[in-house]
């Protein structure tokens, strides 16, 4: 199975992702399901994003995989 890693983690101003296989999407949720971000990058196994417009609290991290499997992550952002 796809193993990724997201880091800081928590983290206040950015994360990278790395994933151990290619990946189509990231979604990053709040604990309700609203979608705050959305990146579908070219293809990338490493990527990094800013967390400026998020409020402070508990995000999950989806990521979808070319071969169709998700991964998710529970992230905090921080002060």
């Amino acid at each position: 199975s796809p193993e990724i890693e997201v880091f800081p983690n928590p983290s206040s101003d950015w994360v990278e992702v790395n994933s151990s296989h290619r990946w189509v999407s990231l979604e990053i949720t709040d604990l309700t399901g609203k979608v705050w971000k959305r990146f579908q990058p070219a293809s990338t196994e490493k990527f990094r994003f800013s967390l400026a417009d998020l409020a402070y609290g508990v995000y999950l991290l989806s990521l979808v995989h070319d071969n169709g499997s998700v991964v998710c992550v529970k992230m905090l952002r921080e002060r």
